[in-house]
């Protein structure tokens, strides 16, 4: 006859010791990826003048280049009110890339927002099978739209909160993603 003994706990806390001990020592995980172990590259490219000429992301220069509160929110200002910024690049292979950004402040609310977009688009590819046989012609496209809030604190402090969504269209599928940081 068989009976049942209750499981007892220290196993059990022991094996999720072993569990969690193991998490920690072991690497992270690695697979086979083809092409897809970065997304949204398009992000790290500079997306005004200013930028570009300062050697890229993260740039932390006050000036009232609106375009630069793309990568670096916390440098939105009330001074920055009613600035548009629009550039556009033609990049080699016919890739062509437009960026517009403009702010506004809020008296009443004494809060600043950003509004932006940030769009790549890669001219017409042939679409092929496996075979090599031509189906037709797509247009894949990337494009990042950012609206962000923020409010100076405590004299010289900043306080923004950007939402970015993240969209990627390749033939019939879209990638799509949010960020409530800058990456």
């Amino acid at each position: 006859m068989l009976t049942s003994r209750p499981f007892p706990t220290f196993v059990c806390m022991r094996i999720v010791l072993l569990v969690a001990l193991a998490g920690l020592i072991c690497p992270g995980a690695r697979a086979q990826t083809l092409g897809g172990s970065s997304v949204f590259n398009f992000l790290k490219l500079s997306n005004t003048p200013q930028l570009t000429g300062l050697g890229g992301i993260n740039i932390s220069n006050q000036t009232d280049d609106i375009g630069l509160v793309f990568n670096n929110p916390a440098l939105l200002r009330p001074s920055m009110n009613g600035n548009a910024s629009f550039v556009f690049n033609s990049f080699y292979a016919g890739i062509k890339n437009y960026h517009l950004m403009t702010g506004y402040y809020h008296e009443k609310w004494e809060t600043n927002f950003a509004f932006g977009v940030n769009y790549f688009a890669y001219g017409s590819i042939p679409e092929t099978d496996m075979a090599g046989n031509i189906l037709g012609n797509f247009r894949p496209v990337d494009y990042v739209v950012q609206v962000s809030a923020g409010r100076q604190y405590k004299g010289d402090g900043t306080m923004v909160l950007p939402l970015n969504l993240f969209i990627a269209v390749m033939a019939t599928t879209a990638l799509r993603g949010w960020l409530w940081m800058q990456a």
